[in-house]
């Protein structure tokens, strides 16, 4: 079964890159960061803690223009410190 699946995503497009992880507080600079790596430019963020204040979810729009890029970008922020989910 070498058959390729087909792209869900049309490229180029635009996704939000949602991240999930520890409250600490650099957490949302070193996903900017990590983005930044696979993908320079300047980032706006949105940033919502949890209702217990322990974890928080970054969303982060990042234009891509292929598949690589958006496993690079997956890669990248499962990386940084205090993540628990990429979506």
């Amino acid at each position: 079964m070498s058959e390729q699946q087909p792209d869900v995503w049309q490229f180029p497009c635009l996704i939000a890159l949602k991240v999930i992880g520890d409250d600490r507080e650099d957490f949302e600079i070193d996903v900017v960061t990590a983005v930044q790596s696979v993908i320079p430019g300047d980032y706006r963020t949105k940033s919502m803690p949890s209702t217990n204040g322990r974890f928080i979810s970054i969303t982060v729009p990042v234009h891509v223009h292929s598949r690589e890029q958006v496993q690079a970008l997956f890669a990248a922020a499962r990386a940084v410190t205090g993540v628990r989910i990429v979506l």
